[in-house]
């Protein structure tokens, strides 16, 4: 069903944004090869705020999915991974640091965008994974 579809982008829009993230690490060196991903053709600042859309169209879809009635209020609890898009937005607002700011882990550089993003989408994940669970809950059981 068209709903099913829509459900399935709530959680695609995430990993989605990861390989966006990854792209827009790797934007210069595709660029120089003429490797022409979506991040190289819109540049780094709109693919920035394109990932922050993505991600906030995740919200969008679950709320319209719950309004029209296919997923019970239970997906809700989804939201409670809202704070985390703070150091998302952190991140994304400003381009790619030049080299590795101190305070990252060894280990993540070259990766920046795309580190936040993983780490984001593990906790949204998380929280979908378990409003999907208490949906199934009060409509199956």
């Amino acid at each position: 069903s068209n709903n099913v579809a829509v459900a399935s982008l709530a959680y695609a829009l995430g990993p989605t944004a990861v390989l966006f993230g990854k792209h827009i690490d790797k934007l210069e060196a595709d660029a120089q090869k003429k490797i022409r991903t979506l991040p190289v053709i819109l540049g780094e600042a709109r693919s920035r705020y394109t990932v922050l859309g993505m991600l906030i169209a995740q919200y969008g879809v679950i709320a319209y999915l719950v309004v029209v009635g296919y997923f019970t209020p239970a997906m809700l609890v989804s939201f409670a991974a809202v704070p985390s898009l703070r150091r998302v937005f952190a991140t994304y607002r400003n381009p790619r640091p030049a080299e590795a700011p101190a305070d990252l882990p060894a280990g993540v550089w070259p990766l920046w965008f795309v580190a936040v993003t993983f780490w984001y989408n593990r906790r949204f994940g998380m929280f979908f994974l378990l409003g999907l669970v208490g949906d199934i809950a009060l409509t199956r059981w």
